[in-house]
């Protein structure tokens, strides 16, 4: 359904070899993705300016579900000042909630039909912070649910402001900005994450 496809080679895109660039991103390398992933955002970073140099596009599109990858590009714009506007775009789910993801075709029928229960903790998480609960107990909360499955393994869970990722007071609070759940589990070997956006 597309109109053009850019496929450069890597030969196109890293024509001098390894960049001897680096970029940096302050606070969003040291919390989830960034913290599990060291160095990914550079690669990013690296590779998403490549990309808005060659194709200058008007406008570029990235979706919520990797929430932290949207920051940094939007860092990114406005650190080098590209004449863009990044648009989100809303997680696609399946009938049980999954996001979206071309990692899902990994997972077995059987995990697909219980996967669902991802989003529908974080939903739950969401809801008791609106309800006053402290962000300590329903980070621990969340560790004990994904604890007692056979099935999952936690990678992470954070909340954190939505446009920083900085930490967030112990409770919410309606009118403060709105806040981020994300979280990373591992299926069948297979690395999920997903988030939710509390907001008014």
């Amino acid at each position: 359904g597309c109109h053009a496809v850019f496929a450069p080679s890597v030969e196109e895109m890293y024509a001098t070899g390894k960049p001897v660039l680096h970029l940096h991103f302050g606070h969003l390398e040291k919390v989830m993705e960034g913290k599990f992933r060291p160095g990914h955002f550079h690669g990013v970073g690296v590779v998403v300016s490549k990309l808005f140099h060659k194709v200058q596009p008007d406008v570029a599109v990235f979706g919520q579900k990797d929430f932290q990858h949207v920051l940094v590009v939007t860092e990114l714009v406005n650190a080098l000042a590209f004449p863009l506007e990044i648009v989100v775009s809303p997680t696609k789910r399946g009938p049980n909630g999954l996001a979206l993801s071309s990692r899902n075709e990994r997972l077995s029928k059987k995990a697909l039909s219980k996967v669902g229960i991802i989003y529908q903790l974080l939903e739950t998480a969401a809801t008791s912070l609106r309800n006053g609960i402290d962000v300590r107990e329903v980070k621990k909360w969340m560790k004990e649910s994904i604890g007692s499955s056979k099935d999952l393994s936690l990678e992470y869970f954070e909340i954190g402001r939505a446009e920083n990722l900085k930490a967030t007071p112990r409770y919410y609070k309606a009118g403060a900005g709105p806040w981020v759940l994300c979280i990373a589990v591992y299926l069948e070997g297979v690395r999920l994450i997903d988030n939710f956006i509390l907001e008014d």
